[in-house]
Order: structure tokens, then sequence, then C-alpha cells
């Protein structure tokens, strides 16, 4: 691995391994000077200086910082300039090489920088990196799919559609990149679904349904609910985070007032607000009160098991589907998979194939926004400093 240009007069260090307390630790070092870094912070077993190294030695070695007792540690060379020191796993012995590094001139920086730096990949890397967020398995399966061989494989395409200024063919694919970014770039944080309406209409209740565990507490008591929960979960294998907000209405209880005025203030962040009313009640006026905007709503009618047959002026099962009106049960069950299917339909926008290249960070996004300014502009130099600033961009913080 060639050393990044950043890094031609510089060392860096970073922690490899969890920074919780575990077995063993990791500590990276990587720089044209990182063999003589290794050479001031550790000695021999017997005390003297360490021996050149050599792409795979691996050696037992003492580490002493300060006025502290000694400590052993593997050194060992992994690449060119590149080096891992193995001490014990407690977050103290990661400190003190760390501090001493710095002390002898190098930067520390995250496992997350590192994995950029020295992943020949940049893409592959933030992939990598994103996985470790991911909160589902299908966007584990999205994000492991993006490896450098997809992408390059697109950007090869897109360039030779630009050299050979087939134009309008290079924007088409660049626009459908774009688009994925709706998807993508919501992969990792999720999207915000909150539970609003009336007191008693079951919100707590359809919750705990979409939990499929009770974390809100139900009872008939109005105004049961005065915190906002939150939790995440897995609607058709997308990360959702779930709110469930207190009922809001006319009162003179200042404590409703309050729970109510920070439900509101949820409000902004939310993609997507389920209106849960009691089927059982006459509640259609309510409708018209609805507090966000008509394309962030659904509208649920909950309770169904409590009527033997739909009562007037109720919406039926089959006008349901063509009003937007969702019956559901949140005590049995009943029309919870329609109601899933179409909060999925409404927050994410299509579908995507398993080995295609999807933008997933906003240095990706922020790059194709740029390559498609450029495509639109037939400018070739633009374009083609857009799609390696793309694929292969390597940047480091100061």
């Amino acid at each position: 691995m060639a050393v990044p240009p950043t890094l031609c007069d510089r060392i860096v260090v970073a922690q490899l391994t969890s920074p919780n307390r575990g077995a063993i630790a990791s500590v990276g070092i990587l720089g044209l000077g990182a063999e003589r870094l290794i050479t001031r912070l550790l000695r021999s077993i017997s005390g003297r200086p360490l021996r050149p190294f050599t792409l795979g030695t691996v050696r037992l070695c003492e580490f002493q910082f300060a006025q502290y007792p000694p400590e052993k540690v593997i050194a060992a060379q992994i690449g060119p300039h590149q080096f891992e020191i193995y001490c014990h796993g407690g977050p103290v012995a990661v400190s003190r090489i760390l501090t001493a590094a710095q002390q002898h001139g190098a930067s520390v920086i995250s496992w997350e920088d590192w994995l950029s730096l020295t992943h020949p990949s940049l893409i592959t890397a933030e992939a990598l990196v994103a996985l470790t967020q991911a909160k589902t398995r299908r966007v584990a399966s999205i994000l492991s799919a993006q490896t450098a061989e997809n992408w390059d494989r697109e950007i090869r395409t897109i360039r030779e559609h630009i050299l050979s200024q087939a134009w309008d063919t290079a924007l088409e694919r660049v626009d459908r990149l774009v688009a994925r970014w709706a998807i993508g770039g919501r992969m990792v944080d999720g999207w915000v679904v909150a539970l609003v309406g009336p007191p008693n209409a079951g919100k707590s209740s359809l919750f705990n349904r979409l939990l499929a565990e009770d974390r809100a507490i139900v009872h008939p008591t109005a105004g049961t609910t005065r915190d906002l929960l939150r939790a995440t979960i897995s609607l058709d294998g997308w990360p959702v985070t779930l709110i469930d907000t207190p009922g809001y209405g006319p009162t003179d209880d200042p404590l409703e007032k309050a729970a109510m005025a920070r439900a509101r203030n949820t409000f902004t962040e939310l993609d997507l607000g389920l209106f849960v009313l009691d089927v059982t009640q006459n509640r259609a006026a309510l409708l018209e009160e609805t507090i966000l905007p008509p394309d962030r709503i659904l509208t649920v009618f909950n309770k169904i098991d409590l009527l033997s047959t739909h009562s007037a002026g109720q919406p039926s099962g089959s006008e349901s589907c063509q009003t937007g009106f969702y019956l559901v049960s949140a005590k049995t069950g009943e029309g919870i998979a329609e109601l899933v299917a179409a909060i999925v339909r409404r927050l994410v926008p299509g579908e995507l194939a398993s080995d295609e290249p999807v933008p997933f960070t906003s240095r990706q996004h922020g790059w194709l926004e740029s390559l498609r300014q450029a495509v639109q502009g037939r400018d070739p130099a633009a374009s083609c400093n857009a799609l390696k600033r793309l694929g292969c961009e390597n940047t480091i913080p100061e």
C-alpha cells in the first residue's frame, strides 16, 4: 500500500479495536516515519533497541510510559510504512500508547479515517464504516454490495459515454444514481414515523404491536402517555424510528398541554405521521384538523375488533384502500401487515437491485451532484474530475 499524499510528512495513529474494555487492543501506525516512531516507543525484551522490521515481522516488545512499569506488547509490520501494536485491551493501556505517539509528533485519528487511508477503495471503506451502523439485515446486505468493483464498473461506463460525447446517455445513468440517494441517504439513520391523534385512540397499543413488545403503558384512562417514547424497528427490512406521542385535543390540564407541546416539537423531524383514530368513535371531523401536511400522513382507524360489522359512516376494508384510510386492530393484529406495507410504500421510493451502486454518504451524493452539473454542461474535464473524486478521493482531517 502506497502512503497517501496527505501523509508524506505525517504519521498517524488510531485505535483499531473497540473503545470498550477487551482482552486485546490494536493500535495502528501509518506514515513514512512509522518505523522510526515504533523504535522510539518500544524496546526489545532484553532492553536493547529494536532491530529493523521487514514486512510480516512480528515481535514481542516492551512499552514504557512515564513512570509506569513496562508492559509487554506485540508489534508487527503489516504493510509498507504501516505497523500495528497489540496490547492489553483496557482503555488505559491504549491511551498511554496514543499519548506517547502524540508526544513524538504523531496525529491521532479515528478508526473510520484510518480505514479510508488504508483501504484501496474509499467507497468500500465507507461501506465498511456504514456497515458497523447498519440496523437491519436488508441495509447490511445493500451496503455489503457497495464494492469497488460495482462502483468502478458504473464509473467506467459513465466515463466512456462522456469521452464518446454520448451526453444524454451519461446523464441518464447519473440521474439514476442521484435518484437512489433518496433511499441510500436514509439507510443508516433510517426514517422517522410518529403515531399522533386524540387520546384513547390506541396509539400506544399500536406502538407496542408494531414493536412486537410491550414498551408503552396502555390504560383506558385518557392521557396515560405523557412522554415521547422512541424505538427503532425494522419495517420490511428498513430501519424506522417509531415515536409514540401523547394524545392531543382540548384540555385544561397543564401537564397534558406541556406533553402536547413537546410532541409538536418533533413534527419537523417526521417523515410520516400515523393519524390514529378510534373506529368506534365519530371522529370524522378530526380528519380536517390533521396537524401534518397530507403527503406526510396516513390515517389509521384502530380498534376494529370492537365492531361486529362496520358501522354506518365508517370506511369498509375495500374503501380504506381507495381513500387512504387503514383499518387495524392493535389488539388482534388485523390489518397490521397492510398498514406496514403502506408505510414502506410512502417512505421508500422504489426498489433497489441487490448489486447496483447506491450513494449512501453525503460525500458521494455531493460529487454525484457535481457530476450531474458537469454532464448537463457537457464539460468533459469537470465530468471526469467529478468521477475521479467520487471513486477515489482520499482525505484526512487536519
